[in-house]
């Protein structure tokens, strides 16, 4: 080669007058002696009706094929095409940051450790339902199961398998709450705020203080007001 590396290739032809040819390895990781005997091989397997270089491409092809059906291949897949909005069928549009960040937080922390290099034909519902039982919450069990569910419609979706173990994985409900704060509550709770860096007992930064002062007043979720820039607020018009 132009770089000055150097390899063994055998050209043979095969019995339909189809000229091929096959690479052994570069040299010197394989000898002269190795690439001899190599070579002998493959020229007594095309004589028996081999085609040496289709074995190896179709070896090449099934090892890079069992890779993808691992859960940790199917996963890099689905978080590219969800921000795409390529993760269903039809005019899907792209998931948002914060849903895919989150789907992420929970694949990274809990799920890729205990099943991202098992492939997915061998991930069966007693496995998820164990592993979601195992969870010290309801709360992560749920995302959890949440991150299977989507990561199995994608696989159904891509024709990868066809029955969804995560159909019949239960977690516990989540519980609504009713409580609705009064104004005396809110009072309290503004009160406590703009003194939360003076009480030992809560240790609240001043900043998170002012977040959840926002969270009470605006009605948005945490990662809204977290992510909130100055040029969105009015103070004048109270907006």
């Amino acid at each position: 080669m132009p770089s000055g590396a150097k390899s063994w290739t055998l050209r043979y032809r095969l019995p339909t007058g189809d000229r091929k040819r096959i690479t052994f390895g570069n040299y010197p990781a394989v000898s002269l002696s190795q690439a001899r005997d190599r070579a002998l091989a493959t020229l007594a397997a095309v004589a028996n009706g081999s085609d040496p270089s289709e074995l190896k491409r179709s070896a090449k092809a099934n090892a890079e094929r069992k890779r993808l059906e691992t859960l940790d291949a199917l996963a890099e897949m689905y978080f590219e095409a969800a921000s795409k909005g390529k993760h269903r069928q039809g005019k899907a549009k792209p998931k948002r940051e914060s849903t895919l960040k989150l789907e992420r937080y929970y694949w990274e922390r809990f799920v890729k450790p205990a099943f991202g290099k098992r492939p997915i034909h061998s991930i069966k519902r007693a496995d998820i339902q164990t592993f979601v039982n195992a969870q010290r919450t309801p709360s992560t069990s749920r995302q959890i199961r949440v991150v299977f569910q989507r990561l199995f419609a994608f696989a159904r979706w891509l024709e990868l398998v066809e029955a969804d173990p995560v159909h019949y994985v239960q977690v516990d409900a989540h519980n609504s709450r009713e409580r609705v704060l009064s104004p005396a509550d809110m009072q309290a709770l503004f009160a406590v705020m703009s003194n939360s860096a003076k009480l030992a007992a809560l240790k609240i930064p001043r900043l998170r203080a002012i977040g959840i002062e926002l969270c009470a007043v605006t009605l948005q979720r945490r990662g809204e007001v977290s992510g909130i820039d100055t040029c969105e607020i009015d103070l004048d018009a109270e907006t």
